[in-house]
């Protein structure tokens, strides 16, 4: 029985297997289907369009003789319904709304992506069964609720885009050590607090668009998987990230981090000129592993806002060009400058050790109009035979002498400030000395 035209169900029956092959499929009450059904395009071919609620309690096949994910295999009527209790298996091809209408999927059995290439789900698409990437790649375009199991084999991926938010609840997991990633204007809500989870192997690729609405929120404390990418959109939580593993910041769009982040692992930075991580009112970021910043900006969401880095761990500026950090920095564990120029520009305080490379820098200050002060106390140490720079038109750097702190005679220092350049503080009861740039003259 092949189905290659518009057809219209009468009454409410049982399909036992056809193979779907064009046209619409119509009826005002279900349709259950029991055995196979088989639903194919090539090329050439027309769209099929379901204008009808399609309950599968057998098998569906479904393959688009194109490999690529844009082309519609089903287009779905207003209010059009396909509920899948039993197999569906979708090797290639999309299914989508007719343009302005809305259509549903609710899986509740086993869909599998099978075969090479895309397939593509751009309707309401609900689980409450499980979901298997077996091969190629799997996009959901349009909004997903309740919970349900996700399986992703190594080296295949599933992705969350389109413009919609995702909740995953009720028990949710995603599973294995492929590839999820969130694309496009959408959001990820991972409801920690009903049981959902993703797996630390699962390989996490944030590349939403660039802003503060789209990316990834969870509503409790929560440890990133190993492998993390984030190229744009947000980390949002109430409670703590954290980072054990590899989180890479890269991209060359706006991020955004409004939670407590804390890193025992490794991060790298290596984020485009335009891939500014902004530090959302309140955002901290606490290092006691390996933050390497080979480039980028890390800067708070507005001058007026508190964002703060707290350093105790080890901080190093890799790579040639510039690294630049315009939050609050606190340091008590190590920096090293080993290449191009590292700018602190937010403040800092404490002590800490500042390592600076032959050849490289490190700066004080900046050019994005912060007024910043920094006091190196608590025996905080600068070594090294590199160039240490204050820069700044608004900038006081307090040298705590009597705390042990000290700048090593092998820094080359250089003061470019228009203000308040130096203020070394000398033991108690001592006189103190002043450098102001702009008058040009030291005072004591």
């Amino acid at each position: 029985f092949i189905m290659a035209n518009n057809f219209v169900w009468v009454n409410a029956t049982t399909l036992n297997g056809t193979l779907w092959d064009n046209g619409t499929l119509f009826s005002a009450s279900p349709i259950t289907q029991i055995g196979t059904l088989t639903i194919n395009r090539n090329s050439v071919g027309a769209n099929k369009v379901l204008d009808a609620q399609l309950n599968n309690t057998g098998n569906i096949v479904a393959s688009f003789d194109s490999n690529s994910f844009k082309n519609t295999l089903v287009a779905f009527a207003d209010g059009a319904i396909l509920n899948n209790s039993g197999n569906f298996e979708l090797q290639s091809g999309a299914f989508n709304n007719i343009s302005g209408e809305i259509g549903t999927f609710n899986n509740s059995g086993t869909l599998k992506k099978t075969t090479t290439g895309n397939g593509e789900i751009a309707v309401t698409f609900n689980n409450t069964g499980t979901v298997n990437v077996e091969s190629g790649i799997l996009t959901l375009m349009d909004g997903v609720s309740n919970g349900g199991i996700f399986n992703i084999a190594s080296g295949k991926t599933l992705k969350f885009g389109g413009g919609y938010i995702y909740v995953l609840g009720n028990g949710s997991k995603i599973n294995g050590n492929g590839n999820l990633t969130l694309e496009g204007s959408v959001l990820l809500d991972i409801k920690l607090s009903e049981g959902a989870a993703i797996a630390s192997t699962v390989q996490f690729t944030i590349d939403s668009r660039a802003s503060e609405l789209y990316g990834f929120q969870v509503d409790q404390d929560w440890t990133l998987p190993t492998i993390t990418k984030w190229n744009a959109g947000t980390f949002k939580s109430t409670g703590i990230l954290t980072n054990k593993g590899s989180l890479t910041i890269g991209g060359n769009t706006k991020k955004y981090l409004d939670a407590q982040l804390n890193n025992t692992g490794n991060i790298t930075t290596n984020a485009g000129v335009s891939g500014v991580v902004y530090f959302q009112e309140g955002a901290i970021l606490n290092n006691s592993g390996n933050f390497d910043l080979q480039s980028g900006v890390i800067s708070k969401v507005k001058s007026s806002a508190v964002g703060t880095f707290n350093n105790s761990g080890t901080l190093r500026k890799t790579t040639t060009g510039d690294g630049e950090i315009y939050a609050t920095f606190n340091n008590t564990g190590t920096v090293n400058v080993e290449s191009g120029i590292l700018t602190l520009a937010g403040g800092v305080s404490d002590g800490g050790i500042f390592n600076i490379t032959s050849g490289k820098t490190l700066k004080f200050g900046g050019s994005y109009g912060y007024t910043s002060g920094y006091t190196l106390g608590n025996g905080s140490k600068i070594n090294g035979n590199g160039n240490l720079t204050l820069e700044s038109h608004h900038l006081l750097f307090d040298l705590k002498l009597s705390e042990g702190s000290a700048i090593a005679s092998t820094v080359k220092f250089t003061i470019d400030s228009t203000q308040y350049s130096i203020h070394i503080g000398e033991p108690a009861g001592q006189p103190h000395t002043y450098f102001n740039q702009k008058e040009g003259e030291g005072a004591k």
